[in-house]
């Protein structure tokens, strides 16, 4: 009879700490889908100007500061700053999404990561190529995140209220 009890409550545990992991996604997909989200609502409610001071000068903007694990990680960040450029300057979708995957594929061919860096690497991209494509495509900042987060791992993706709480709008000098 213990035996049963244990072995549910168990199971009990488990189901709820991959509830929380679901909900809350890893630190790194939770950042990023909020800087995307942070920096696509700057852009529609700032304009393009705005969001080019964050992009251009990423290491001076206060919201690439709040988010640690991107603006230190260096592939994510240039994949991420390189779509946010492209955006600004008006490329179009489709050669958006081909200046995109080519970038993905260049860094597929560096292999400087074992299999499971470099799959997660992969869907960061895929997350980041996505939102971008939305947003270019007229998406709102919601909506454009919540696309790019179907590409990460179905374990690995951060609800939409963990990804939209914007502390302030701020804008850089």
């Amino acid at each position: 009879m213990w035996i049963a009890v244990a072995i549910a409550a168990v199971a009990t545990v488990g189901l709820i700490a991959r509830r929380i992991l679901r909900s809350n996604g890893s630190v790194e997909s939770r950042e990023l889908l909020a800087l995307a989200y942070e920096l696509f609502s700057l852009g529609r409610t700032e304009g393009r100007a705005a969001l080019e001071a964050h992009a251009a000068n990423w290491k001076a903007s206060p919201i690439f500061c709040d988010h640690p694990s991107i603006a230190a990680n260096g592939e994510i960040r240039t994949h991420l700053v390189d779509a946010l450029l492209l955006l600004v300057d008006d490329v179009s979708a489709e050669d958006l999404d081909q200046l995109l995957r080519a970038s993905s594929r260049l860094a597929r061919a560096r292999r400087t990561l074992d299999r499971g860096a470099a799959r997660h690497r992969d869907q960061m991209f895929a997350c980041v190529r996505r939102s971008v494509l939305a947003i270019r495509r007229g998406a709102s900042p919601v909506t454009a995140v919540r696309t790019g987060r179907a590409q990460l791992a179905s374990n690995d993706q951060p609800s939409t209220t963990a990804i939209t709480k914007i502390p302030e709008m701020r804008t850089i000098a």
